[in-house]
């Protein structure tokens, strides 16, 4: 009986992995690809943080070293992508080199702040969607411009999540006229911009920052302003000290009290 469930158990997985394998796929891959043909892939990160001021950027696609022996040479496809980017038809691998670089160019159009998507794919004969990969034969790339430049470095405190964390960067736009913040270590992580004020006073940009951790069973917990703890830049003390309360907006909770974080410029 059992050597019967055993049995009726492989054909459902059998089943199901034909399935995954059927012509209605997101990519569109047809059953009959050239199995271990070429085994080619994109490796690169799915989403760029442009300067303002680039005017391309490059997209990592890689093959076995088993099969780099040869200059190979792979057609590109574009499934959708902004006007005002260039992407190559092909890319060409050098013989005995594993990495090739694909260039994509960027004319006039793109906004700062604003993310774009770029969807390309390898054709299925330069694939092979039946064998393990590093990669993937499609992929789906977010973009964006912006100007954030670091102007101090410093360390940022957190009273509500006990921490310390030296050489964080402060950032300042030109366009947003704003600064930003970005903290990331065991306990929390969030990013936040902010204005300072001729009198030193801080607003920030965000109504509510999300500290990269949710509560369970709850949701996400997030930081705001503090009515009874301003935030204020200190020019004597080199200090940015930053008011916050915490919630849990899904769950319509708050925790108790109110707490200061603070980032001290170096000297």
């Amino acid at each position: 009986m059992k050597l019967n469930k055993i049995f009726l158990l492989g054909l459902m997985v059998s089943a199901a992995l034909l399935t995954a394998c059927s012509d209605d796929d997101d990519h569109d891959y047809k059953r009959g690809a050239v199995a271990g043909a070429y085994d080619v892939t994109f490796i690169s990160e799915e989403r760029f943080t442009l300067e303002y001021t680039a005017e391309s950027f490059d997209v990592e696609l890689y093959r076995p070293d088993s099969i780099s022996q040869e200059a190979l040479t792979v057609p590109i496809e574009v499934v959708s992508k902004p006007d005002f980017i260039t992407v190559p038809s092909e890319v060409t691998f050098a013989a005995g080199e594993s990495v090739a670089m694909l260039t994509v160019t960027i004319g006039e159009g793109m906004e700062p702040f604003e993310e774009y998507s770029l969807n390309i794919r390898v054709p299925e004969q330069f694939t092979n969607p039946y064998s393990i990969q590093d990669g993937t034969p499609s992929q789906n790339i977010i973009f964006l411009k912006e100007d954030f430049k670091t102007v101090n470095k410093g360390t940022y405190y957190s009273q509500f999540n006990n921490t310390v964390d030296p050489d964080i960067e402060l950032q300042w736009s030109d366009i947003m006229s704003s600064y930003r913040l970005s903290v990331s270590n065991d306990e929390f992580a969030h990013t936040f911009t902010f204005t300072v004020d001729e009198e030193g006073a801080i607003s920030f940009n965000e109504p509510q920052i999300y500290q990269g951790w949710d509560y369970p069973g709850y949701g996400g917990v997030y930081a705001s302003a503090a009515a009874d703890k301003p935030s204020l830049y200190d020019d004597e003390d080199k200090a940015y000290y930053f008011g916050f309360k915490y919630a849990i907006p899904a769950a319509g909770a708050s925790f108790g009290g109110t707490y200061y974080d603070y980032f001290v410029v170096e000297e």
